[in-house]
């Protein structure tokens, strides 16, 4: 049996007010047993909301990716319980490709 958990939170953009594309927040369980569960963060506000989210009784640690193609991503981990509502501190993705060449580059 397990239960469920809402999580929520914000991506920024380091250098950039509104991106060109949405980025993604993944959630990976990281007992292997549930998900991951995807979805875009909000381009105007980097907002994001993932409900339903399956925990076990006891709790499941959960692996946060949070990820955009011109920029570095993140990595946070949080153990989620049954009906948590969890806000993630905010985050922001250090730039990557400062001339929109689709690639993360020395060049």
């Amino acid at each position: 049996m397990c239960g469920y958990a809402n999580v929520s939170g914000t991506v920024s953009l380091q250098g950039r007010a509104i991106p060109v594309n949405a980025g993604q927040v993944t959630l990976t369980d990281l007992g292997g047993v549930f998900g991951p569960y995807t979805t875009n963060f909000d381009l105007n506000t980097g907002a994001f909301t993932i409900s339903n989210v399956k925990v076990m009784p006891v709790g499941s640690n959960y692996q946060f990716d949070a990820a955009h193609g011109l920029s570095l991503g993140n990595r946070t981990t949080h153990t989620l319980n049954p009906l948590d509502s969890y806000t993630a501190p905010a985050t922001r993705l250090l730039g990557g490709d400062a001339n929109n060449a689709g690639l993360i580059d020395l060049g």
